[in-house]
């Protein structure tokens, strides 16, 4: 067997992620999804999976931070602890309710606004109440559309707002949660985010949550949600076949009329992709080679220039209906038979923008406390250069297996700044990466964590954990996320109309499914995914 992560090597198996995965409070349909997950699965009785309760940990502690030319803006945001937990099955809370609430906690979380900023604050409100009534007087129930074609920062200057609130914490905050830099830019002012789709999620991230408006998982997102899928899906009798991607995708009268598939691999008949460690039941970071038969080269590393076999599926013969579940960026590659046949679904795959993001995860042998403030909160943004969003995720050490555990974990992450936006290959991307992080340990990581600072204030090395047989450099985990179906989904200004709704691809057939659609949020997350599977199973199900 393979270890499940390379990363610690020979100390033991460590959850390594594509970048940070923090799960909004207000994530109704992911929620319930895995409640169910959870409710049918047979799964540890011990761990971080050993329930949805024990899965998924609350956090209400938020530090946000504005530009540097705005002073040293830092709030630090300890939101209300609201009834319910956001996979509850109960009746939705009504705004009213949920606004008498906010009321009488708002003293709380503006004792935690310094007293020069609380205005802003206030002013931040007033400005999206009074624009919000200005569209909906104007345009009523196509205001949000109208509203996505104007940056979120350009459209809160029209209705009034000031620099300092352009670029308040919480408005560079939502910048940094949707990676809305397309060209790779560091700093507010260089954002773009279409203005419905920001003020509907800052609405739901302040006020519609239920519980926390932050749920952090305590194993990775592999381990906590698709291990569970994996064995529920397979003991209800479902069919997944893995190593197996889209070549082309050709359409005929309306109709998807066939797909072409490509297969990396032999002996999946009984291929198990989990293993087990400690008493967490695991996703690894790579597929495990030695339970194949044959493997196509490169396919563990995302290779899909080769194949071992094709098969050409039929429509009315090998299938009646196609979910299209591809990331848009990647549909580029394999649908164009799709865009060619309806324009509609040609200019949505054009119109779709993504982000590469750079993500490190650091685990230290000193704790949260000794490192400093900036390590203590659960999620802190708008933190200059390379990773301007930091998240204490120690939990996760839980389901890590170690010789001698490291006493803090940090989770870092941002939009890939044009060092790694202009590479050529993913190998260049994570070269450029590996230069840009040296850089950002010794010059910013002593300022985020003054702990971990010597007198001279470089970085202390001394910080990073080592396990016995291990090294530093071990205790560092870097990963640019490049490729096609990695890249983070943007919202800019002028696309959110060119989306296809998950029902409405243009062919009787075909069902679209993914973050990209047109969905309830419109924006990158699992919450606007999971959503717009549901669409497209009521879809299925109606046609049927």
């Amino acid at each position: 067997r393979r270890q499940r992560q390379m990363c610690i090597r020979d100390s033991g198996h460590a959850v390594l992620e594509h970048g940070l995965h923090l799960w909004l409070g207000f994530y109704r349909h992911a929620f319930s999804m895995v409640r169910d997950l959870y409710e049918h699965w047979n799964g540890p009785t011990d761990g971080p999976q050993r329930s949805l309760e024990s899965a998924f940990t609350p956090a209400y502690d938020v530090r946000l931070r504005g530009p540097a030319r705005a002073g040293s803006q830092q709030w630090d945001l300890e939101f209300p602890r609201l009834p319910g937990r956001p996979w509850d099955p109960s009746a939705e809370t009504s705004w009213l309710a949920t606004s008498k609430r906010w009321l009488r906690q708002l003293p709380t979380l503006l004792g935690g606004i310094p007293k020069d900023d609380r205005a802003t604050f206030l002013s931040l409100g007033r400005t999206v109440a009074r624009g919000l009534a200005r569209e909906w007087a104007r345009w009523g129930e196509h205001a949000w559309d109208r509203m996505d074609l104007e940056d979120f920062r350009a459209w809160l200057a029209r209705h009034g707002a000031t620099p300092e609130v352009t670029d308040s914490p919480p408005v560079v905050g939502l910048y940094d949660l949707g990676f809305a830099y397309p060209r790779g830019g560091q700093s507010v002012q260089e954002g773009r985010a279409a203005a419905g789709v920001a003020v509907k999620v800052l609405l739901r991230m302040f006020a519609d949550y239920r519980g926390a408006p932050l749920w952090r998982m305590s194993a990775g997102m592999g381990d906590t949600v698709f291990a569970p899928a994996w064995d529920v899906l397979k003991t209800r009798g479902v069919n997944i076949s893995l190593f197996h991607h889209v070549l082309g995708v050709s359409a005929e009268r309306g109709r998807v009329s066939k797909v072409r598939v490509g297969i990396q691999a032999s002996g999946l008949e009984n291929y198990d992709p989990l293993i087990d460690v400690g008493s967490v039941r695991a996703w690894p970071e790579r597929p495990i080679e030695d339970r194949l038969d044959r493997l196509a080269p490169g396919a563990l590393d995302g290779d899909l220039s080769e194949t071992l076999a094709e098969v050409e599926l039929r429509d009315g013969q090998d299938f009646d209906a196609v979910v299209m579940a591809i990331p848009a960026a990647a549909q580029r590659r394999c649908a164009v038979g799709l865009a060619e046949a309806n324009p509609r679904y040609g200019a949505m795959l054009e119109a779709c923008h993504t982000i590469p993001t750079v993500a490190a995860q650091v685990w230290m042998s000193r704790s949260a406390e000794a490192l400093g403030s900036d390590a203590v909160p659960s999620v802190s943004t708008g933190h200059p250069g390379l990773f301007r969003t930091h998240a204490n995720m120690t939990d996760v050490l839980e389901a890590e297996a170690w010789k001698e555990a490291p006493r803090h974990l940090a989770y870092l992450c941002g939009a890939a700044p044009p060092e790694v936006l202009a590479a050529s290959s993913r190998e260049q991307a994570h070269a450029r990466l590996r230069e840009l992080a040296a850089s950002w340990f010794r010059t910013r990581a002593p300022t985020a964590w003054p702990g971990a600072a010597t007198a001279s204030g470089s970085f202390d090395e001394g910080a990073l954990h080592v396990d016995p047989g291990g090294r530093r450099t071990d205790a560092v985990y870097l990963r640019a996320n490049t490729e096609a179906w990695e890249r983070y989904v943007l919202s800019l200004p002028g696309t959110t109309g060119h989306r296809l709704a998950p029902n409405d691809s243009g062919f009787d057939n075909l069902f679209l499914a993914g973050d990209w659609t047109r969905n309830e949020i419109n924006g990158g997350s699992v919450e606007a995914a999971v959503s717009s599977g549901m669409i497209a199973a009521r879809a299925i199900e109606a046609q049927a």
